[in-house]
């Protein structure tokens, strides 16, 4: 008897183990899975980022939007003090 409900219990052990494990595994599938697609998005998101980044780009953007903002002719120059 006492054998008996020793494999009973090592069964119901087993058989919770083996769905405990499936589960497991199908939520790894599923992270693996939005990771692919977050990847993917970060991919496109940092190819736009650099095409609407470009100088040309933001002069577009700064005449279609009328912000009034004219580009530089001259090359910056520093303002030395002496003290």
């Amino acid at each position: 008897m006492k054998y008996s409900a020793l494999i009973a219990v090592l069964a119901i052990i087993f058989i919770s183990n083996k769905f405990s494990a499936e589960r497991v595994e199908r939520q790894i599938i599923v992270l693996e899975q939005e990771v692919r697609d977050m990847r993917a998005e970060s991919l496109s998101v940092s190819a736009e980022l650099g095409s609407v980044s470009r100088q040309s780009e933001i002069t577009d953007l700064v005449k279609e939007r009328g912000l009034g903002l004219e580009e530089l002719r001259e090359p910056p120059y520093r303002i030395v003090v002496n003290e």
